[in-house]
């Protein structure tokens, strides 16, 4: 139970919940109490279970809870880390999916699954689709629920995919500020859910806000015969 305070990890000084532990605090992006850096979950049963993580770094708390299911009953470790980093940080993964035009310049998760001897084991007896709830807060800069999916990576591609939504905690209408919440990528898709990887939140297509990471000092547009000339100055730009 975190009630108070963060529970400061790194790779060699891991949290480790043995299998069946659980995590009793509601997971929210304004906790004041997480696992500031990776932990992990162990996993040794066929049953569908969810294993949560209030995780955190720098400052930022953004959890993500896994509805988890094997084939069988051998041990798996299930180790989940936040990023304060664009999604194209994450490897090699450098194109978006088909049916996504944006990708978070912000935040990104690795769920690296392990056997119980420590062999990377990204989709050895996993059980169907699996499901992934992530949470976001207002510097996420999501404004718009339906627009709003899951994105993951698979190790023989440089391409980031989309798993889909199924649920969105706000609301499907454009909001003209950025809203907290979160996400529950689909089992049905539009790409299967069947490894553990990278993942991220991405916009699909359509219609809604889609800010610049810039601060903006001017911007100008002109009409000059049958073109318009833009002029325009940045103080910052990211990525």
């Amino acid at each position: 139970a975190f009630n108070s305070g963060l529970l400061n990890t790194t790779a060699t000084n891991l949290l480790v919940l043995k299998n069946g532990a659980t995590v009793t605090t509601p997971l929210s992006t304004s906790a004041t109490s997480y696992v500031n850096g990776p932990m992990d979950c162990q996993l040794a049963t066929t049953a569908q279970t969810t294993l949560n993580f209030p995780i955190g770094t720098n400052g930022d708390c953004r959890p993500i809870s896994l509805l988890a299911k094997n084939n069988t009953s051998n041990l798996y470790n299930y180790t989940s880390t936040l990023y304060n980093a664009s999604a194209f940080s994450a490897g090699t993964y450098t194109n978006f999916p088909a049916t996504v035009d944006t990708l978070s310049g912000v935040h990104y998760w690795q769920i690296a699954r392990t056997n119980s001897s420590s062999v990377p084991s990204p989709s050895i007896e996993i059980s169907g689709n699996q499901q992934a709830n992530l949470y976001f807060d207002t510097d996420d800069q999501v404004y718009n629920g339906s627009l709003l999916t899951v994105c993951k990576t698979y190790t023989n591609s440089t391409d980031w995919v989309d798993i889909g939504q199924s649920t969105c905690s706000i609301g499907v209408s454009a909001y003209a500020t950025a809203q907290a919440g979160t996400i529950t990528s689909s089992t049905s898709g539009p790409t299967a859910f069947t490894s553990f990887s990278y993942f991220t939140l991405g916009r699909t297509h359509g219609a809604g806000k889609d800010p610049l990471p810039i601060e903006l000092l001017s911007f100008s547009a002109v009409a000059d015969g049958e073109k318009v000339d833009l002029k325009w100055e940045t103080s910052t730009e990211t990525n």
